[in-house]
């Protein structure tokens, strides 16, 4: 698509210029078209995100660069940081051209000269010692293991480090004073993934005084987008003395869906959008439609582009992540967006698709490699010791790394990596802590002997419940269909290796004839839903129906809205009974029900009434069973000598947890957090009003939300004016709830 740029280059000549306000797509397609080095400042950092993704789906080629505000606890914004001070301090200006990416926030800030970093290579020479101290003075967490980016840890002659432009940690062995070799490894497994000649170290605490225009060449085109700052081109802002310009962008005024979420309407209101390309086309008009994920492209083909022999050299279909869709009527042109499409928000690639996932090399190898130094351990031989960390020993002529146990009377253990599988973290009832078991006596083996009567005990009064599921023959689903292949592969994140398992075993569930009653046991945000997605959408293909119920009507609110956007795509009917929904909503959602209308119901206690009847229940989804009462349970029993049931749990009561290990009910746990996930972190200190104005400035400026809980209604609203006055740019963004 050309773009003429004569008017915007006569108005550059004489001083500033102004665009009308445009979706980041259109911004991105200006600057790809731009020839000098550009500075693009946003009013955010969802701003950035997204304009950064746009710019890398339409013009990978080009150097993009980002430069978020600074956040010291956020590894992966340092990094991305690193990486754009050290381009722009090293590289020499004026070879290579560039899109420097910012926010409004990071104007204000000072940077560090770096000078000549730190690069080490195979066979330098460096003391081990000095370097480990240069290290902690560069601002390096020093720890016994590194975990995350930003430490660094030694163990004799070898010293791990994880530098924030790295995308894995680098373990460094020296042979006295000469580095021997430099690798890459995986921090849950400790093993090399390969063998690299140097590393680049760049301090983490460095200060400085440098501005970004310093860092800049002169001839940099600086352009804002929905920001008053001084700039050569503003795009959205109102200032009135710059000049006009109009490139011929136009935000299309086509709207596919528009929150619906009946699929047959959806349905019919997509195909009347794609019905009027037959007349732009007509017309003349090229179109571009870019999808997230290669399966949405070859669903749109398949259902909206299957014969359309005649559109194939005027319509082309991309994957590719944009945000915002546009045209241009002097060119005839017009890009189209998946999230247009399908009526939703696309997300920023920063919290989708991460790298490829890793197969899990066994559960146990997993769950100790999540213990830190000082936390209790199982040994399946020894009993309960603390685990100290990694130790390197000499051992048959060669040093290896050895897993150091402490038991009873200073007692150790040193166990080798590969019998790692002998070890499992300890998991206790309550806050008391156990007595390490001493090697010398007994205890341990009484215990496990106690322990395995009492698992008999309870094997035997379960058999007469696992006996009649056994017996009881359901219907099994089929292989995935095409479909399923389709709503997998439009998944906008990468699945985790637990993920995938859990997945793996609940479809060899539903393929067996015997009815499915499996927990999925995961911490929140670690992927159970999609999980639970795909079991449901898997049963809908097999023409029966699917119960979602949850314990708040929060969370059926939230669980239908996810369901109805992942769904949008196909024709499968999401429907919801709670209290959001009126009394004669929900009797038509009922009737539909009945009438087997409605393929997926989320709701709370409502779904358990004796008046809610299916037309062909194949599947029950059960998320937090511990919250519900006694008479739901009790329902529930019934329905797993009938449906596949299938439980979601972050903390399960011990009770179903123990019949989930003792294998009367099937479990899958989910223990790897997806990629770029971050911990929470809970800080308790006295109050004071500068803690909580910088902790709300703070989540402010990376475009976050903030929930605050106040103890007293009487005083709510001067609170509500505190916050309000500390933050008055943001004070229209403040609700109050009583």
């Amino acid at each position: 698509m050309d773009l003429d740029l004569t008017a915007l280059r006569k108005a550059l000549e004489n001083g500033s210029c102004k665009l009308p306000s445009l979706p980041p797509s259109a911004q991105a397609f200006l600057g790809c078209r731009l020839p000098q080095s550009q500075l693009w400042i946003t009013d955010g950092f969802q701003g950035l995100e997204k304009l950064s993704d746009s710019f890398k789906t339409l013009c990978p080629q080009k150097n993009i660069l980002l430069l978020p505000p600074h956040d010291e606890k956020d590894m992966e914004t340092q990094s991305e940081r690193l990486k754009t001070l050290s381009f722009l301090q090293n590289k020499k200006k004026g070879t290579e051209t560039f899109c420097l990416i910012t926010t409004f926030q990071t104007l204000e800030e000072k940077f560090p000269r770096f000078g000549k970093t730190t690069v080490l290579k195979h066979g330098d020479t460096v003391n081990p010692d000095e370097l480990f101290q240069t290290l902690e003075k560069q601002g390096y967490t020093l720890d016994v293991e590194i975990y995350e980016k930003g430490f660094a840890a030694r163990r004799g002659g070898i010293i791990d480090i994880w530098p924030p432009t790295s995308a894995l940690p680098v373990r460094i062995e020296f042979f006295g004073n000469e580095i021997e070799s430099l690798r890459t490894f995986e921090t849950d497994t400790q093993r090399s993934v390969e063998k690299i000649e140097s590393v680049e170290i760049f301090p983490l605490n460095a200060t400085g005084n440098l501005t970004l225009s310093e860092l800049l060449p002169e001839n940099t085109l600086r352009i804002c987008s929905g920001v008053e700052a001084e700039c050569d081109i503003q795009i959205g802002c109102v200032t009135s003395d710059v000049t006009d310009i109009d490139l011929g962008f136009y935000e299309t005024n086509l709207k596919p869906v528009g929150g619906l979420h009946r699929p047959e309407a959806a349905e019919q209101q997509r195909k009347a959008f794609f019905h009027t390309f037959k007349g732009m086309v007509s017309n003349g008009w090229k179109i571009d439609i870019y999808m997230e994920t290669q399966g949405s492209l070859d669903r749109l083909r398949e259902a909206y582009f299957p014969k359309a022999q005649s559109l194939k050299s005027k319509v082309s279909l991309h994957v590719g992540l944009l945000h915002g869709s546009f045209a241009r009527k002097e060119q005839r042109r017009i890009v189209i967006t998946e999230a247009d499409i399908y009526g939703y928000a696309a997300k920023t690639a920063h919290i989708r698709r991460g790298e490829k996932a890793i197969k899990a090399e066994g559960t146990r190898v997993a769950e100790w490699s999540d213990i830190q130094p000082g936390e209790l351990v199982v040994h399946v031989d020894h009993g309960i010791g603390k685990y100290m960390g990694l130790v390197e020993m000499e051992m048959a002529g060669r040093r290896q790394e050895m897993l150091l146990i402490e038991y009873a009377d200073s007692a150790r253990i040193y166990l080798p990596t590969s019998q790692a599988h002998l070890l499992t973290r300890y998991i206790g009832m309550g806050n008391a802590t156990p007595a390490l078991h001493s090697l010398k006596g007994h205890r341990w083996q009484n215990e496990r002997a106690s322990a395995q009567s009492a698992i008999e005990d309870l094997a035997a009064k379960l058999l007469e419940t696992q006996a009649a599921r056994e017996l009881k023959k359901g219907r099994a689903c089929g292989p995935d269909t095409h479909w399923q292949q389709e709503f997998e592969n439009s998944f906008p994140y990468m699945e985790t290796p637990d993920q995938l398992s859990a997945i793996k075993a609940v479809k060899a569930d539903l393929e067996s004839p015997l009815p499915m009653d499996r927990l999925i046991c995961g911490d929140a945000g670690y992927g159970k839903t999609e999980v639970a997605m795909r079991a449901a959408f898997k049963m809908v293909m097999e023409g029966r129906q699917v119960a979602l119920l949850v314990p708040t009507t929060i969370l059926a609110q939230q669980h239908f809205d996810t369901f109805t956007e992942r769904m949008a795509a196909f024709p499968v009917r999401v429907e919801m009974l709670s209290r959001f929904r009126t009394h004669h909503e929900q009797n038509q959602t009922i009737q539909r029900l009945r009438e087997g209308e409605v393929h997926i119901v989320i709701g709370t206690h409502r779904l358990v009434s004796n008046d809610v009847q299916f037309k062909d229940l194949g599947l029950v989804i059960i998320d937090e069973e511990q919250r519900f009462g006694v008479r739901a349970k009790e329902h529930l029993k019934q329905l797993r000598k009938q449906v596949d049931v299938l439980t979601l749990s972050a903390t399960p009561i011990p009770r179903t947890l123990y019949m989930s290990l003792t294998g009367a009910r099937d479990m899958s746990t989910i223990q790897t957090p997806p990629q770029e996930r971050q911990p929470v972190e809970t800080i308790v200190l006295e109050y004071h009003d500068d803690i909580i104005t910088e902790a709300i400035r703070h989540e402010l400026a990376r475009d976050g939300q903030i929930f605050y809980l106040h103890n007293r209604v009487q005083t709510i609203g001067n609170v509500e004016k505190n916050i309000k006055r500390w933050c008055r740019k943001h004070a229209s963004n403040t609700r109050t709830d009583r």
